[in-house]
C-alpha cells in the first residue's frame, strides 16, 4: 500500500481484546512505514474527521468495524472506494435482517475486503466472492514487549512461578451469545478443577480485558474460583501474551472465532495451545471437539503429561 495519509478505524486498547491489539499493532507499524495515521474514534473528533472526509485527505481508510453507521458515513461522503474493510469475525452478527442487507450493501462497495480467516466468508452471500485472506497477526515490538512486563502485576509473576503446569484463558469480556460461554471460560474451569484433583503444581491463570462488562456473570465466576488457592483471575488484563512462555499451556475453548491472535501469540513465545474445533486453527495447535468436556479433559490431559520441560514457570 502506497503509505501517505491513512484514516484507521477501529479502537485501541484498553480494554485488550484481538481486534484492538491488532489496531494498536497495525497503527504502530504503518507509522513505521511513514504514514501518517489518524485513529478514529479513539483519537480524533469528528469535526475533524468530517473536514478530512469533505476535502477527501485521505489515501486510504481501513475499517477493523462492520459498524453501519460508520460505513454509511464514508459512503455518504463518496470515500467508500478507499476503504479496506477487515473482517475480524465481525461477520457473524449480519443476517438477512434490513440492517444486514444494508450493512452487506455498504461492504460489496469497499476497494477491498479482507478476511483474517477463509471460512469467514461462508457468513456472506453468494455473490461475495472478491476477497483476500489475510494474517492477523503482528508480532510486538521491543516496546511493546517491555511495557508488557512491566505492566504484568508482580503478584501475578509470583503466583505463576510457584507451579510447574501453568494453564492460561484470556477473554476481553465475559460474554454469552446465545446462551453459550464465547470463550469458554466456565467449562475450561470445570476442567481445570477436575484434572487438578489428578495432578500436583498445576495452577490456571484467567485474564479478561473489561472486568466491568456483564458484571453479574463476572461476580458469579469470581464465586466459582473464590476459595482456590490454585486459580488466578487478572482483572482489566492489560496484555495476556506476556504471560506466554515454553512452560505454558494456552486454552481456546471458544464457540465462534475469527483467527484468534491470542492463538499466534501463545505459539510465537513458545506456549502450546489447547483449542476448539469450531474454526480451522493454525500449525501446531491441539484441538478438541467442542463442547465434548471429555474430549476437552482427554486432550489437556494429555498435553499436561506430555510436559516437556517441568521446569518452574519464568
Amino acid at each position: 500500500m502506497r503509505c501517505k495519509k491513512v484514516l484507521l478505524v477501529g479502537k485501541v486498547p484498553p480494554p485488550v481484546g484481538g481486534v484492538t491489539v491488532f489496531v494498536s499493532r497495525l497503527m504502530a507499524k504503518l507509522r513505521s512505514d511513514g504514514c501518517d495515521v489518524d485513529l478514529f474514534p479513539d483519537k480524533m473528533k469528528i469535526s475533524r474527521l468530517l473536514y478530512n472526509l469533505v476535502l477527501k485527505k485521505y489515501d486510504s481508510i481501513i475499517f477493523n468495524t462492520m459498524d453501519l453507521r460508520a460505513l454509511a458515513l464514508i459512503y455518504l461522503f463518496g470515500c467508500i472506494r478507499i476503504v479496506q474493510l477487515i473482517d475480524h469475525n465481525h461477520s457473524r452478527h449480519l443476517n438477512n435482517s434490513i440492517r444486514g442487507k444494508l450493512t452487506f450493501f455498504f461492504i460489496a462497495r469497499v476497494n477491498k475486503l479482507s478476511l483474517v480467516s477463509a471460512h469467514l466468508i461462508n457468513n456472506y452471500p453468494d455473490n461475495f466472492r472478491d476477497y483476500l485472506v489475510i494474517d492477523p497477526f503482528l508480532p510486538p515490538s521491543s516496546g511493546q514487549l517491555s511495557t508488557a512486563h512491566k505492566n504484568t502485576p508482580c503478584e501475578l509473576i509470583s503466583f505463576a512461578q510457584g507451579f510447574d503446569k501453568v494453564l492460561i484463558i484470556s477473554a476481553w469480556r465475559y460474554i454469552f451469545e446465545r446462551g453459550e460461554d464465547l470463550y469458554g471460560l466456565g467449562p475450561a474451569i470445570s476442567v481445570f478443577n477436575d484434572l487438578s484433583l489428578e495432578m500436583d503444581d498445576i495452577c490456571l491463570i484467567i485474564c479478561i480485558g473489561d472486568i466491568s462488562y456483564n458484571e453479574e456473570q463476572v461476580n458469579i465466576l469470581k464465586q466459582k474460583i473464590a476459595d482456590s488457592n490454585i486459580i488466578y483471575l487478572w482483572e482489566n488484563c492489560s496484555n495476556a501474551w506476556s504471560l506466554f512462555s515454553e512452560q505454558t499451556i494456552y486454552l481456546r475453548p471458544t464457540s465462534t472465532d475469527g483467527n484468534s491472535i491470542s492463538v499466534y501469540e501463545a505459539l510465537h513465545f513458545g506456549a502450546r495451545v489447547l483449542a476448539s474445533d469450531v474454526v480451522p486453527r493454525p500449525d501446531g495447535c491441539v484441538t478438541y471437539k467442542y463442547s465434548d468436556v471429555d474430549d476437552f479433559k482427554k486432550q489437556l490431559r494429555v498435553l499436561l503429561q506430555n510436559e516437556t520441560n517441568p521446569t518452574k514457570y519464568r
